[in-house]
């Protein structure tokens, strides 16, 4: 098996209007040979595959939709109808409201906070004028990178990529101004019984990447042992926006 992934420089950081990165996402993974998508904070990937038979037809699939995606209305309630349920069921439990509440303290933004029916109802007034923008901003090969897994030769490969990817708009790089998460939710009252301790650096000049893993990846060890005992549920990770 072969695999893809297409990985676009859009996400909760730098979308235009709330909620627009997740309900693009969900239109156009669908059509993208049933990609699974991932959601980061500023960028957005999908992962796909097929045999290697089918690759060349794979491929010509992919780059049909990344250049002429198809956007309309009714495609774009259902993806928001998506969203609002997914929403509404986990705008209510503590660990995901301190997680969120956390992305949106983590750089002094406390004051950007929108419960969930206020998200639900942006999400839900998205247009195909509103998804076309991100296309034709975002989806342009100077904001997207293809990766394969595959035991083709990297001359023959290059050409694939340069036969089926070599007609995006060019575009430019996108680069992200804010630093602040747009995914909306109610901010979080006291909830009796759970309590939680949120420790975040800003890592967006983060040089040393490996060894900063590494060092995070010890860190979550030492709290797992140590916080084993207690119930406690501990969470390391890095992004640019979270810490």
């Amino acid at each position: 098996v072969y695999s893809l992934s297409v990985t676009v420089g859009i996400g909760h950081l730098n979308e235009p209007k709330l909620g627009l990165a997740a309900v693009c996402e969900k239109v156009l993974a669908k059509q993208l040979n049933d990609a699974v998508a991932i959601q980061g904070g500023t960028i957005t990937s999908y992962l796909t595959g097929s045999s290697a038979q089918e690759f060349d037809a794979l491929l010509q699939k992919v780059s049909s939709v990344l250049m002429n995606p198809d956007l309309r209305q009714s495609l774009i309630d259902d993806a928001a109808e998506d969203v609002a349920r997914h929403t509404r069921d986990l705008a209510p439990l503590p660990e995901r409201q301190w997680k969120l509440r956390y992305k949106h303290i983590a750089f002094g933004s406390s004051d950007l906070v929108w419960d969930a029916e206020a998200y639900i109802a942006s999400v839900k007034s998205l247009k195909t004028e509103d998804l076309e923008a991100v296309v034709d901003t975002y989806y342009t090969s100077a904001n997207i990178v293809i990766g394969v897994a595959c035991d083709l030769p990297l001359r023959t490969l290059r050409e694939l990529m340069e036969k089926y990817f070599g007609q995006l708009p060019k575009g430019k790089k996108q680069q992200f101004e804010k630093l602040e998460y747009t995914g909306g939710y109610a901010q979080l009252p006291v909830v009796g019984g759970y309590k939680t301790i949120a420790i975040g650096w800003d890592v967006s000049d983060l040089s040393g990447v490996a060894e900063a893993n590494v060092m995070m990846s010890m860190l979550s060890g030492r709290l797992e042992r140590d916080l084993a005992n207690t119930g406690a549920v501990r969470e390391v990770k890095i992004a640019g926006y979270y810490g």
